[in-house]
């Protein structure tokens, strides 16, 4: 089955990035790669360097991911073809897994802090790549609401985080605990997060 995407989508200020690091240690055991974006570092958040640095996350977080990696040619590690990468690095040594009992977590925070044009590569990759993953594997991607972001990320209904609203602590502890029940019980919908 498809993997499910979760997205948070919000305005400076309302607490997207408290949420992940919330999430992070609520499901430390479960979430087996990450990636901040950051716009002093945008190297980093190329799609190839990102595929990179979170396959070599897996080999150390998810078991039996690096037996199903197996040995990676250097020439292929060196590709700057995400689809290709991709392949080799997720979509291949996934699909060669057993189904774990439990669900595991990717997280990608704050998509708008890469420039605009490095944003069209990386939003391609998760809309068009990492929904091939197999269900048990989820990924929780969060933004302000820029309008690319919006756009193709749009299908996936993101929640939204408002300024306006009186966020206290509680709002978000109760937008949390959906999240994290929707990904620790296995194969739940993520659609009704934040209804």
């Amino acid at each position: 089955g498809a993997a499910m995407l979760a997205c948070l989508l919000g305005s400076g200020g309302t607490g997207k990035s408290v949420l992940t690091a919330v999430l992070m240690s609520r499901l430390s055991e479960r979430v087996v790669a990450w990636h901040f974006c950051r716009h002093d570092d945008k190297e980093k958040s190329t799609p190839p360097a990102l595929l990179r640095s979170m396959a070599a996350m897996l080999c150390h977080r998810l078991p039996g991911y690096e037996a199903a990696l197996g040995e990676v040619p250097v020439s292929l590690l060196a590709s700057s073809d995400p689809k290709e990468l991709f392949e080799a690095l997720f979509e291949a040594p996934l699909s060669r897994m057993a189904a774990p009992l439990q669900a595991f977590l990717i997280i990608i925070d704050a998509l708008d802090e890469i420039p605009k044009e490095g944003q069209k590569a990386l939003l391609e990759l998760i809309t068009k790549h990492f929904i091939k993953l197999p269900s048990w594997l989820r990924l929780f991607v969060t933004s302000r609401e820029e309008s690319q972001i919006q756009q193709a990320l749009s299908k996936f209904k993101p929640m939204e985080l408002r300024a306006d609203e009186s966020r206290t602590r509680a709002d978000v502890e109760i937008k949390l605990r959906n999240v994290a029940r929707d990904y620790v019980r296995y194969g739940a919908p993520i659609a009704r997060v934040g209804h």
